[in-house]
């Protein structure tokens, strides 16, 4: 394999920070190659010697996310002390606890990313992330089945209707997030969603009631934070 020198790694670094924030501006597709590479004074041939494609580029930044979380939770899933239910629920809370302390650009994030120009930016990253995701959570889910602490027929399956589960929630969450600025009365049905994903979430897994802790109203009063700063 050809070794990538320091300088190249540096410049492709370079390329794929630019399209993130382009894309999160102005989403994937209003976002052009010649945008890039004229916000970094490079030449097309210095973009096209690291990516085939605009495509390509999207790829790779998904690729590197998604592995970033998954090396995040690594220590949790490795950790021979916890029983199933409880690399479950830190795994939750190292999500929720990243969220909350990077709460400004969540919700940039999440404003930006459920439009309709970032379409095939979200559907790229969904594919991606139910690909890495999935085993793990399959894994998980059947760990603590055999230990008895959920009750379900398939654990790929039920896994994958999980993380759909969660898709859709997020996109409804980002719908209401949207609307807070001019309407706080959008914070109860924040709330009210918070609620309905836990209560589906152990219905699904047959878990008992309270067992599972996949959200933290403390993100809520977050949430609430930002917004009451913002009016300010």
């Amino acid at each position: 394999m050809k070794k990538i020198s320091e300088k190249a790694k540096i410049r492709k670094n370079e390329i794929i920070q630019t399209a993130q924030n382009l894309f999160q501006i102005q989403g994937y597709e209003k976002t052009s190659v010649n945008q890039i590479i004229t916000q970094l004074n490079i030449s097309k041939g210095a973009f096209y010697h690291h990516f085939a494609s605009k495509q390509a580029l999207l790829e790779e930044i998904i690729e590197r996310f998604t592995q970033a979380s998954i090396n995040q939770l690594q220590p949790i899933l490795d950790d021979k002390n916890l029983n199933p239910i409880e690399k479950m629920n830190q795994v939750f809370s190292a999500s929720i606890a990243f969220k909350t302390a990077n709460i400004s650009t969540i919700i940039t994030l999440l404003e930006t990313y459920y439009n309709n120009d970032n379409l095939i930016l979200r559907k790229k990253f969904q594919q991606q992330s139910q690909k890495v995701t999935l085993p793990i959570l399959t894994k998980l889910i059947t760990e603590a089945q055999q230990a008895g602490y959920l009750h379900f027929q398939n654990g790929e399956a039920t896994a994958e209707i999980i993380i759909l589960l969660g898709f859709a929630i997020s996109e409804k969450m980002a719908e209401v997030i949207k609307k807070i600025s001019d309407n706080p009365d959008e914070f109860e049905k924040l709330e009210k969603l918070f609620i309905a994903y836990q209560e589906s979430l152990e219905r699904i897994l047959g878990a008992q009631q309270g067992i599972l802790k996949p959200l933290d109203f403390s993100l809520l009063d977050k949430i609430k934070e930002y917004y009451s700063r913002k009016e300010l």
